[in-house]
């Protein structure tokens, strides 16, 4: 056999080899992209609330990053004096009108409603088709950390990044023994 011909009979499988191993490769990428966040369950949400009012802090900040669909991602970051907003700025900018909206207690109320309409037999006006929610709590203070709306037009995401206590110090992340 020929030079040629070795080389002409090898191609193939060089050929098949290379198919597989970058369809490997794009079957990993996309197993460790994949959405890990849990579907939203009520009774999660229920358990997640009670442990929050449980120890529930009268003084705390949150920053939270909020992200719609064809827009800027913004970072809101609320303080929480005596359970009431005393300050709230997105992006940096002081807001003239405060708004218990993203608060821990807020984000729960919000996480209802958007539960309710995706629940509903009827759709409102303005509500996305087929939403698809997904929420996942802090283990131990119950807030929380990510919820998603999942839509064919208006997804809707909000990632807390932090929650802190003036007196007590970090709340959410915990703080690294």
């Amino acid at each position: 056999m020929t030079r040629a011909r070795r080389r002409a009979a090898r191609s193939p499988r060089l050929v098949w080899s290379l198919a597989i191993c970058v369809a490997l490769f794009i079957a990993l990428i996309v197993i460790l992209r994949r959405d890990a966040t849990p579907m939203l369950d009520p009774s999660m949400l229920r358990v997640a609330q009670a442990r929050w009012y449980e120890s529930q802090p009268s003084n705390y900040t949150i920053v939270l990053r909020k992200k719609i669909d064809g827009q800027s991602a913004e970072q809101i970051r609320t303080t929480v004096r005596d359970f009431r907003v005393v300050d709230m700025r997105i992006n940096d900018v002081r807001m003239d009108s405060v708004r218990d909206s993203y608060t821990v207690e807020g984000l729960f109320d919000m996480i209802e409603r958007e539960h309710e309409m995706a629940s509903a037999s009827t759709r409102a006006s303005g509500q996305p088709v087929n939403a698809t929610l997904k929420a996942k709590f802090d283990p131990e203070t119950g807030i929380p950390v990510e919820f998603k709306r999942l839509a064919s037009q208006r997804s809707f995401f909000l990632t807390v990044e932090k929650v802190h206590d003036p007196q007590g110090g970090p709340i959410f992340p915990p703080p690294r023994s």
